[in-house]
């Protein structure tokens, strides 16, 4: 019995229409050809090769990679360098608040090879006026047509009081140091939630004086709808945050902003909202952890940041737990250090997976069209090397 699972979810603008999708059953080999739709024409993973562990090196050998003009991203940083306490600034962040970002060993991934994070410290009694609001690292001073920002990141209420915070805005695209025009991740009310006064859930929940909710709201200046992330997910988990955004121009509904949140499409914007304003066609800043506000709670919150990626490029590399992308629950990303329109090479992040062993890779081009997912083998050799290659567009699948 085969089972084949259509791929859903993906940004319209973002697929690529194709031939007559076709299923073939190949008897002799128990596979099954599945036409993908979220693949550009050509773009595909047909070979792999070098160590597929943590820190190794592996060279992808393709077609419709397309091209990169810095295969490294503007930023990558695990933290590992770093001493436990050490400010990251040394790394070419910038860093602000009342407590600063320090690394820490607190709050580990499970699963991972790393031994340490970034952690950043909010305090709900130091005044706004003293940055009690603020604990971010930064970088500044650049440019952001377009943008890719993936984070882990774990928020630890144990030491907050009986308020929680409820106005979070966790990552902020700022442009030439302004807060206006910015685009934005926020836990905050929802549109039609009572303002300052009511936490309105994503569930339709609502509860006086900031307790506990946390509802997620992409915003320009809050004026973009919920997109149902309820606090009891928000708090005390690992999270993994996958932004692709594009400015647009001159405050025309023509910047995209599509939103992952541990591998489910959470918010869908493709070349079709509102984020500039007049005469502005980038952000030049980009800040993490952004703040908390300061006044509206109590105790100590504390946010764990890891395996920080940002780029003004779509094109990356990801490591998932499925061939079909959208289907992944764990999905890691890789960093490049060589990149043609034929072959890509990435430096392995392993992330939580064991082993890159069951794992597939998928290469994402500057258009943000996906290629279908190759098996990896785990080893040092070339990952599913005994499968036959597809047409164009197509994926195989074991059956």
């Amino acid at each position: 019995m085969v089972t084949i699972a259509a791929s859903t979810g993906e940004p319209t603008q973002m697929r690529v229409k194709h031939s007559i999708g076709f299923m073939i059953v190949l008897l002799g080999l128990g596979l099954v050809l599945v036409s993908d739709p979220q693949a550009a024409v050509g773009l595909r993973v047909t070979a792999v090769s070098g160590s597929q562990t943590h820190g190794g090196t592996i060279t992808l050998t393709g077609s419709g990679f397309g091209t990169k003009s810095s295969a490294a991203p503007m930023k990558y940083d695990d933290f590992q360098n770093l001493a436990n306490g050490q400010d990251p600034s040394g790394n070419g962040w910038n860093t602000a608040g009342h407590f600063k970002p320090v690394a820490s060993n607190a709050r580990v991934r499970p699963g991972t090879p790393f031994v340490r994070n970034l952690r950043a410290h909010f305090n709900g009694t130091v005044p706004f006026s003293q940055e009690g609001d603020a604990s971010n690292f930064s970088l500044v001073g650049r440019s952001f047509p377009k943008a890719y920002v993936d984070f882990w990141m774990y928020a630890d209420s144990t030491s907050i009081g009986g308020r929680k915070p409820q106005n979070i805005k966790i990552f902020r695209l700022h442009q030439d140091g302004t807060g206006d025009p910015n685009a934005y991740w926020s836990t905050t009310v929802v549109p039609g939630g009572g303002g300052d006064s009511n936490c309105a859930a994503a569930d339709g929940t609502t509860s006086q004086d900031w307790a506990g909710c946390a509802p997620s709201n992409l915003s320009l200046n809050g004026n973009i709808p919920n997109n149902a992330f309820p606090g009891t997910e928000f708090w005390d988990k690992w999270h993994h945050f996958q932004v692709m955004a594009a400015a647009g121009s001159n405050g025309a509904a023509n910047g995209t902003w599509v939103l992952y949140v541990d591998g489910r499409l959470r918010y869908n914007r493709p070349g079709n909202i509102a984020l500039t304003r007049s005469g502005y066609d980038h952000w030049a800043e980009i800040w993490l952890g952004n703040y908390i506000r300061s006044e509206e709670w109590d105790g100590d919150a504390y946010f764990m940041w890891e395996s920080v990626y940002v780029d003004n490029s779509w094109a990356r590399v990801e490591i998932g737990n499925n061939p079909v992308y959208s289907a992944c629950t764990l999905r890691e990303t890789q960093v490049p250090t060589s990149w043609s329109d034929g072959s890509i090479s990435v430096r392995v992040n392993r992330g939580q997976f064991p082993s890159l062993s069951g794992a597939y890779v998928f290469v994402i081009d500057e258009q943000g069209n996906i290629s279908p997912g190759f098996p990896l083998s785990g080893g040092g050799g070339t990952g599913g090397g005994t499968t036959p290659a597809a047409p164009a567009g197509v994926r195989i699948v074991s059956s």
